[in-house]
């Protein structure tokens, strides 16, 4: 089995967080416009902490699909279904 925990200055495994794993998100026929890391996150974070997107979704050279990698906490409440409004566009 294969964790992967958030790097800190004074990180020690035993203080491993078993509460958050990161996943990753994939958003197919997102408009172009939100592919801005800052535009996923802040999408990301109804559910969870955007810790980085993949380079596809960096370099735009995918725009079928944006995938953003999140950490989430696994005993919180988990979504299945993800509406974005921005005026007057709105995205299921």
């Amino acid at each position: 089995m294969l964790r992967v925990f958030r790097w800190s200055h004074d990180f020690r495994l035993r203080n491993g967080d078993p509460m958050h794993a990161p996943i990753w998100v994939s958003r197919p026929h997102l408009p172009i416009v939100f592919f801005f890391e800052f535009r996923l996150f802040s999408i990301v974070s109804t559910f969870g902490i955007g810790l980085t997107l993949d380079g596809p979704t960096k370099l735009v050279s995918r725009p079928n699909v944006a995938r953003v990698c999140v950490e989430i906490g696994l005993l919180s409440r988990q979504f299945t279904c993800l509406l974005v409004r921005v005026r007057n566009f709105c995205y299921r």
